[in-house]
């Protein structure tokens, strides 16, 4: 066994070098808040809606034998001399409003990946060799 072996096992005659590397993670934490808010605007908004009324026009027909004989029937002469009313009729609009579904509105989140570049200090370790003569290998 030489000397240079003895009492030393495999590893001590070499020195290991290490380096520090960058490594990325992430955490998750909140950036901001989304907040739904629903409110009313009104607005001003026209229909069309068709309305009829009555109207009055006179109308002269000649009498026929059988309209003779039913005035004769009731030919009262208090009664031929009264005014005669009749109502006229006409529509008129009326506006009712009904709220009615028209739409779902749903907060849809996406979530969008991208590479972000960082940058730190790392330290490396460096490994020279001192090389002085010994007085052993003096000449």
């Amino acid at each position: 066994m030489s000397d240079r072996n003895s009492g030393r096992g495999p590893d001590r005659d070499c020195l290991v070098r290490s380096d520090e590397r960058l490594r990325g993670g992430t955490v998750r934490f909140p950036s901001g808040r989304v907040r739904l808010e629903k409110f009313v605007v009104t607005e001003t908004r026209t229909i069309t809606v068709e309305v009829s009324h009555e109207e009055f026009r006179l109308t002269h027909l000649p009498m026929t034998a059988d309209d003779e004989a039913i005035a004769a029937a009731t030919d009262d002469p208090e009664r031929a001399a009264l005014d005669r009313w009749m109502v006229l009729s006409e529509e008129r609009v009326v506006v009712t409003k009904q709220t009615v579904p028209v739409e779902r509105i749903r907060l849809q989140i996406n979530t969008v990946t991208e590479d972000k570049q960082v940058a730190g200090r790392v330290r490396a370790e460096r490994i020279e060799m001192d090389s002085t003569p010994s007085r052993n290998h003096q000449a």
